[in-house]
């Protein structure tokens, strides 16, 4: 049972358990790229520029906004950076629009973050049984080595891309990604698992309600994270238990009154580079 234990603490500790903290942590990331201020023109990289922040994604996916979906393919067409797209396929898909493309560039990137076989970049110390910062994995430095990865990219899909991606594949709203998301939680990576326990909740699929509940018990220490998942699934069962796993009536209250807006800003953890 948790106690007094309040969203932002939920959000802070799920952005920073395990964290390196030599690699940037910031719950919500919204980074503009560099302006070109010789352009005359309204350019594609210039619409870029007008980006959207953390609070209008929210709101897009929150109040079902159409009238974004110009601005969004644009982003989409123009990002290099795998998880920006990520997201703005998962947006575009859950906004109606349905090209195969969206869809097929979302499962392919789920499916590459549930496959990696990366190990964690931190070395663990068995004798103190925690992670030791600013020490990396052996393991983890041969993988970067054998397949060519940079450490800090890898540290940065490790910790933060793989766990957005898998959120973003719950954010399109497609049950399709259920299975993916599932095996998510088998992953190796916590920060993974997590982030498909979240991915569950925005899914809205009754079906996670007990991979949800299961996973919680599997991992105690992380319930308080888990949680409020379930507060996002329409099916009074759900409800049920989340009150039983939070003994919060303020914090019960505020995943009730969110959850019933579609404002996923109590779990979906945004992260574009």
């Amino acid at each position: 049972m948790l106690n007094q234990k309040s969203i932002t603490v939920i959000l802070v500790l799920f952005c920073i358990v395990l964290f390196d903290t030599s690699i940037r942590s910031q719950h919500y990331v919204i980074k503009a790229e560099e302006k070109d201020n010789n352009s005359n023109s309204l350019s594609s990289q210039e619409e870029i520029e007008r980006k959207l922040s953390e609070e209008e994604i929210i709101n897009i996916i929150k109040n079902n906004d159409v009238s974004k979906v110009s601005i969004i393919k644009k982003l989409f067409e123009n990002s290099n950076e795998e998880v920006n797209k990520t997201l703005y396929a998962a947006i575009l898909w859950r906004l109606g629009e349905k090209e195969n493309l969206y869809w097929d560039y979302l499962v392919s990137k789920s499916i590459q973050a549930v496959e990696s076989d990366m190990s964690h970049p931190l070395y663990f110390d068995d004798d103190k049984g925690k992670f030791v910062r600013g020490k990396h994995n052996p393991e983890f430095l041969d993988w970067c080595e054998k397949n060519n990865v940079d450490i800090p990219l890898a540290t940065t899909r490790y910790i933060y891309i793989y766990p957005a991606i898998i959120q973003y594949l719950g954010l399109s709203g497609d049950k399709r990604g259920f299975n993916i998301i599932l095996t998510a939680l088998e992953s190796n990576n916590m920060h993974l698992v997590l982030a498909a326990t979240n991915a569950l909740g925005i899914l809205n699929d009754k079906r996670g309600i007990d991979y949800i509940v299961e996973t919680a018990k599997k991992h105690p220490e992380y319930s308080y994270i888990i949680a409020p998942s379930l507060a996002y699934i329409d099916e009074p069962r759900a409800n049920e238990i989340m009150e039983e796993m939070i003994d919060d009536d303020k914090e019960i209250k505020s995943l009730k009154y969110f959850a019933k807006k579609k404002d996923y800003s109590l779990i979906l953890y945004i992260f574009i580079e």
